[in-house]
């Protein structure tokens, strides 16, 4: 089935950061290592395990091209030239997704965020032909989308496409819509930047530079390339407390 996606939403860049949309530039893991996530620090008491499921949406976007094409219709004994506009799809730019490389990127993830007795599984995989007006998503494009699948915010859901163009490069998560957007990259990166934008969607605020410190850096959740991968008590609490909700 293919919908028809509505072009730019018309904001000024200056006015799209209004939205906590949880962006993150990031090209590669800055740790080495099989996980890159810190333990739990001594005398941290572990939350108990939740299982949350992930709706995956693989999108390709089809290029449509609009030309006039004329025609002839009888009137009487006469023929008449009439024009239409015609649509054609001319292109389509697949996810360049499967199901397996999903699935990495969800274990990567697990990985990542098991110190906080969260994980993540599939909970539908749906292939989605949408009409779209370029060949990669920009932030408002992302907004579009979401709102031609009409996802549930309440849940979670994650789109998957070839080409997130945006000055923050691996992805994008609004927490008020329940649904993010991951660039297609090699694992394990696309796996950390799915870790952190499922940890916006649980309501962890990106960490911001600070002058002469290197500590956020380590962070999941730190808004630059050099993102680590631990996650503090106090996230693990909150992100907890979010995923409580969204499974009940």
């Amino acid at each position: 089935m293919t919908a028809r996606i509505p072009g730019p939403l018309g904001w000024h860049r200056q006015h799209s950061r209004a939205v906590n949309d949880g962006t993150l530039a990031r090209t590669a893991p800055s740790k080495p290592g099989p996980t890159g996530a810190a333990p739990l620090q001594s005398g941290t008491k572990a939350a108990p395990s939740i299982d949350l499921p992930v709706d995956v949406y693989l999108m390709n976007l089809q290029i449509v091209q609009e030309t006039i094409e004329t025609y002839e219709v009888a009137v009487g004994r006469e023929k008449r030239t009439q024009r239409r506009k015609v649509r054609k799809v001319v292109e389509t730019v697949e996810s360049g997704q499967t199901e397996q490389t999903v699935n990495r990127s969800i274990e990567r993830a697990n990985e990542i965020w098991k110190p906080a007795g969260i994980s993540f599984r599939v909970g539908k995989l749906v292939s989605r032909d949408l009409e779209f007006d370029s060949r990669a998503v920009t932030e408002e494009g992302f907004l579009s989308l979401v709102a031609a699948l009409k996802l549930p915010a309440a849940g979670l859901s994650m789109l998957f496409v070839r080409k997130f163009d945006s000055p923050h490069l691996g992805g994008q998560a609004v927490e008020s819509l329940g649904a993010g957007i991951v660039t297609r990259l090699d694992n394990p990166t696309q796996g950390n930047v799915l870790a952190h934008e499922l940890g916006h969607l649980l309501g962890l605020p990106d960490l911001r530079h600070v002058d002469g410190s290197v500590k956020n850096r380590y962070n999941l959740m730190y808004e630059a390339s050099a993102a680590g991968y631990e996650l503090e008590p106090g996230q693990i609490k909150t992100a907890h407390a979010n995923a409580v909700k969204k499974a009940a």
